[in-house]
């Protein structure tokens, strides 16, 4: 529901409910989940131009990424996230860094290709 406010554009209607279901997901306790809240936390908060929340947001996401066992698309999406919270600060240099990691690991595997597809899509389903 967040996620469809946010589109909206009814921010803080977006804020309430992510920030609701983080709460209730706390017996739940899968972390895909809970990446993906705080995904769309993040996203809310850079449309609200408060990159300080957003990256904290992020940084949850990724810690959960690192420490937990977590579905690739969750890891996809946090990765995206964090590039999208990059060019948002105007971190071109962080961007790019990024993008020669993957275009060096893309001559083994594909996912430089896959990867780039969840950084420039506008809107990821989950």
């Amino acid at each position: 529901m967040a996620d469809l406010l946010c589109e909206r554009n009814d921010l803080d209607a977006a804020l309430a409910h992510v920030t609701q279901g983080l709460a209730l997901m706390s017996w739940w306790g899968k972390a895909d989940d809970f990446v993906l809240a705080y995904i769309t936390l993040a996203r809310i908060h850079l449309a609200q131009a408060n990159t300080s929340d957003a990256l904290e947001a992020v940084e949850k996401a990724l810690g959960l990424v690192q420490t937990r066992g977590v579905f690739s698309e969750a890891r996809h999406a946090a990765e995206a996230a964090r590039v999208r919270l990059w060019l948002a600060q105007g971190d071109l240099q962080a961007a790019a860094r990024w993008a020669a990691s993957q275009q060096e690991h893309s001559a083994s595997d594909d996912r430089f290709r896959l990867k780039t597809s969840w950084l420039t899509s506008p809107r990821r389903e989950y």
